[in-house]
């Protein structure tokens, strides 16, 4: 009943949440946090899970207080009140991942990438290590994914990745500073050199749809379709690079939940899906689809 003991703590701790939220919203980052932590004392109102969130969202305040120790302690606090917990893991990894960035001295504008790390920690396993190892990216940028992959995957001096760009940019990115789309290929060259693997990296600089035509069938171990948003040039990326993926290969299809509606990046990707539906195992849905080629 709501007049329970039971009940009447979980109405405080909403309380006290949805205030946090609100002070959050309002750029009071000391006030969320108070808030937070007043719904963490009152202990009989709710779960471990519940729990959990809310360790994991103090975490989150502090770190955007800059207070890397302090959300770091909030985090681990929180998978151990739930270990399944995976933005708790996410924020983790992704706070190591900023300390290599930082070490290797890459130079990145953006960070589209960072949100994967969980799900390629998780799939491409099989991957790493493997000797000739052929890898294909369709849209590196400034190469994140591609220095990941070379640092992560492509271990074996004997792996390729070949990565097609034009290396100036698409319809989204023209409200992005001008000076950095200009630079961007000069950075990509640079990242590359900072990975010590860049003998590894064969770039290719042009359309997807022209360069994808001169490829070899049958080759690529590991496929991502990460260039255009476009629904049409979305199909037309993957439709072309089907034949250069190896049977029971991998292809990784990125912004499945991407927020332009007019682009229909999840229509391209759902055509594909739905017409070679025999043909592959979906190996993982979200906002990036991993498909495995299961028939030529």
């Amino acid at each position: 009943m709501s007049n329970s003991p039971l009940g009447s703590s979980a109405k405080l701790v909403k309380s006290y949440v949805d205030l946090a939220n609100t002070l959050f919203i309002q750029n009071d980052i000391e006030g969320a946090i108070k808030n937070f932590e007043k719904a963490l004392n009152v202990r009989e109102g709710i779960t471990e899970i519940q729990r959990a969130k809310l360790l994991f969202n103090v975490g989150v305040m502090h770190q955007k207080q800059g207070d890397r120790p302090q959300a770091v302690d909030y985090y681990q606090q929180a998978l151990a009140a739930d270990p399944t917990l995976a933005l708790a893991q996410l924020e983790l990894q992704r706070l190591d991942y900023a300390d290599t960035i930082k070490l290797k001295g890459y130079e990145f504008t953006q960070d589209w990438f960072s949100r994967n790390l969980l799900i390629w920690r998780e799939y491409l396993p099989e991957f790493v290590g493997r000797a000739d190892l052929q890898v294909l990216e369709i849209g590196s940028w400034e190469g994140r994914s591609a220095c990941w992959l070379l640092e992560q995957v492509l271990t074996h001096p004997t792996a390729t990745i070949t990565c097609i760009d034009t290396f100036q940019g698409s319809l989204e990115n023209q409200s992005l500073n001008p000076e950095d789309l200009h630079a961007l290929e000069a950075r990509f060259d640079a990242n590359m050199a900072k990975t010590g693997a860049a003998h590894q990296v064969k770039k290719l600089v042009g359309n997807s749809a022209e360069i994808l035509r001169s490829l070899p069938l049958n080759h690529y171990d590991l496929i991502y379709v990460d260039g255009s948003h476009i629904a049409c040039d979305v199909l037309t990326d993957t439709i072309l690079s089907w034949g250069l993926l190896k049977l029971n290969g991998i292809m990784i299809f990125d912004d499945y939940d991407f927020g332009f509606k007019e682009y229909g990046t999840r229509q391209g990707i759902d055509a594909f899906l739905n017409n070679f539906a025999k043909k592959i195992e979906i190996v993982h849905q979200s906002h990036q689809v991993l498909i495995r080629k299961q028939m030529a």
